[in-house]
């Protein structure tokens, strides 16, 4: 007998019990005085809940270890047939624990799946394996305009797997950000310079990379023109107005905390993309406040780009600094004046 099998037996088993004590409790009920009948019905109505009650708990157990999801999802039906309010509550909120339930399959509609969902979203994806970066996407996705979402679960879990035995890729990581709110952006490049912990330099790279490839798609800059971005942007749209700040406000509290210098002060071209990439993304948002962007220029030039080593880089360098010197220029020549100096030189 499968599981689906013993669900039903159960049910019938609870329905049957019920039938029994309704019909005991009847004929006693029909044999007693109006005092006694009145007794009678309270006594059947705590066993009748007795019953429930009993069921629900062993459907809350079983909604937490089963494994098999088709039986899981027999189990919340069953808690839902029999039961209301808090105890099938009770049921749902194990289900929605329960390792076994991907990620993915979150309900955007049901603040509890999402809430639950995030607590236990690292046992989740790591059940997952090679699809958890599909999975954590779906999860984005579907529950990122829930109230209950928290773009810093989902950046920590980012930041975290550079300790895994296969750590995320930029691409997998960009992959993630393009399903998410504008917020993640900005809290994913806040994290790279909390105290927490200390991130490698390959996560920090490939965090700054992905937020960055995400942003600049997002403000129609061009990556695929061989000689480099010629094209209009539209950082200001006012549908990228939150999306500026986030990623300024996140950028200049990874720059000031130091957790950022040097580190594009390499041989590793791969690395001076990432720093031109870092002020293309920054240049570009600076517009959306001026003493985020001042925090930002401060500390931007101990990134260590090394202007000779661009090569194929250098559109996305001059980019930056075009925008910083269109929205900021006074505070680019104040505190980047590298940068400025940079920029006058290649326009001669």
């Amino acid at each position: 007998m499968n599981f689906l099998d013993q669900i039903a037996l159960a049910s019938l088993g609870v329905a049957v019990l019920s039938v029994v004590v309704t019909v005991v409790l009847t004929a006693v009920v029909a044999r007693s005085g109006s005092r006694s009948q009145e007794k009678a019905q309270q006594i059947l109505e705590a066993l009748q809940g007795l019953v429930t009650a009993n069921r629900l708990d062993r459907l809350a157990g079983q909604a937490a270890e089963l494994s098999n999801h088709d039986d899981l999802l027999a189990v919340v039906a069953e808690a839902r047939s029999v039961g209301e309010g808090r105890a099938v509550r009770r049921v749902e909120e194990s289900y929605w624990a329960n390792s076994a339930v991907r990620a993915g399959s979150v309900d955007a509609n049901l603040a509890e799946s999402v809430r639950i969902t995030q607590e236990n979203l690292a046992d989740k994806l790591d059940r997952c394996g090679g699809d958890r970066v599909f999975e954590l996407g779906k999860f984005v996705s579907v529950a990122k305009d829930s109230s209950e979402f928290m773009p810093e679960v989902v950046a920590l879990w980012l930041l975290s797997q550079s300790s895994a035995p296969t750590p995320f890729r930029e691409s997998e990581i960009q992959y993630v950000l393009e399903r998410g709110p504008d917020e993640l952006l900005g809290v994913l490049l806040r994290e790279l310079g909390s105290f927490r912990m200390g991130w490698s330099d390959e996560v920090k790279a490939g965090a700054i990379g992905a937020a960055a490839a995400v942003y600049l798609g997002r403000i129609g800059y061009d990556f695929n023109n061989p000689d480099g971005h010629t094209g209009a942007t539209h950082e200001r749209a006012t549908r990228n107005a939150a999306l500026a700040g986030s990623v300024l406000t996140g950028l200049a509290l990874a720059l000031k905390s130091g957790h950022l210098k040097g580190l594009a002060r390499s041989a590793d071209p791969a690395r001076t993309r990432v720093g031109a990439l870092l002020v293309a993304m920054a240049g570009a948002a600076s517009y959306s406040d001026k003493h985020g962007a001042m925090r930002v220029l401060q500390s931007i030039g101990g990134v260590g780009v090394e202007p000779s080593r661009l090569g194929g880089y250098g559109s996305e360098y001059r980019f930056g600094i075009s925008k910083f010197a269109e929205y900021q220029p006074g505070l680019l020549t104040e505190f980047w004046p590298e940068g400025a100096a940079y920029l006058a030189e290649v326009a001669s």
